[in-house]
């Protein structure tokens, strides 16, 4: 409970501009406000999805919090600053930095920046009554990170490279239920010949989101995230969770709130992780 209130708290300090757009994949009924995610693409809350939001500039603030990270912070603190760039009806890029506040097993408290990171998505399929909605993503992790305090994930470059797909269906005549995933494949450092490690890992999220009211505006969702292969344990580690949570969104207005439960798996713990969005459009 202190840390959800601490997450609200933080929340009312993020002042940022955002467009919660309506979908462009228009041949049902249902009229979908949608948000960015915390990577500052066009998604739920943590996965990204194929849709995107038009031409324009969107700036996402988010803040995320966990209690602790199992065998290397008793509490840990991520905000997140991310801005997406729409070029077209079916291209956007999203970029994204993170600033880490930490109190280790010993009492010792560091804050100081994460890694940044870019992606371009480029939805090549619109939804019809046969096919998903579909998109391509190609992204960097850059070494922005503060490495002494263990706050990074690369030492010169991580790719990323990744699928989305969604159906969307009418309920109920005005309402709706969408499905969606996310496959991606994170290469680290290796590009390059001189970096100490080079590893990669598979990243899987499936997500469910329906409204709740009438005017489809205030909706629930869930994400069930994973991920696998990751040799090296940084701010990133193997693990699986599930993520309810509850999105108001309107053409000008989002507030996302959830719980994410994180199992993992190979230490034999596990997480209660609170993430709270918020953005503002004018």
């Amino acid at each position: 409970m202190r840390a959800f209130n601490k997450c609200l708290f933080l929340l009312g300090l993020i002042v940022s501009t955002s467009v919660s757009a309506r979908g462009d994949d228009q041949y049902y009924a249902a009229a979908i406000s949608r948000a960015p995610s915390l990577d500052g693409m066009t998604g739920l809350l943590t996965m990204n999805l194929p849709h995107t939001m038009g031409a324009g500039i969107t700036a996402v603030g988010a803040v995320s919090l966990a209690d602790s990270l199992p065998g290397q912070y008793e509490d840990l603190t991520e905000a997140i600053v991310a801005l997406r760039v729409g070029f077209s009806d079916n291209i956007e890029i999203g970029l994204k930095t993170k600033n880490y506040t930490s109190k280790d097993l010993t009492g010792n408290t560091n804050t100081g920046l994460g890694d940044a990171e870019v992606m371009i998505k480029w939805k090549f399929r619109e939804q019809n009554e046969h096919l998903l909605a579909m998109a391509l993503g190609l992204g960097a992790i850059l070494p922005t990170a503060d490495e002494k305090k263990g706050f990074g994930e690369v030492d010169t470059l991580g790719i990323k490279l990744n699928v989305t797909g969604a159906a969307e269906k009418p309920i109920y005549d005005d309402s709706y239920v969408g499905l969606y995933f996310e496959g991606e494949i994170v290469a680290i450092d290796s590009m390059t010949s001189s970096s100490p490690y080079k590893e990669m890992y598979a990243v899987v999220n499936v997500g469910l989101a329906f409204p709740i009211s009438d005017d489809n505006n205030l909706s629930f969702f869930t994400e069930l995230n994973r991920v696998t292969n990751k040799d090296k344990p940084t701010m990133v580690r193997n693990h699986s969770a599930i993520t309810p949570g509850l999105r108001y969104a309107n053409d000008n207005f989002n507030l996302t709130i959830a719980a994410q439960m994180i199992d993992y798996g190979d230490i034999n713990a596990s997480q209660n992780r609170f993430i709270a969005q918020l953005s503002l459009g004018f």
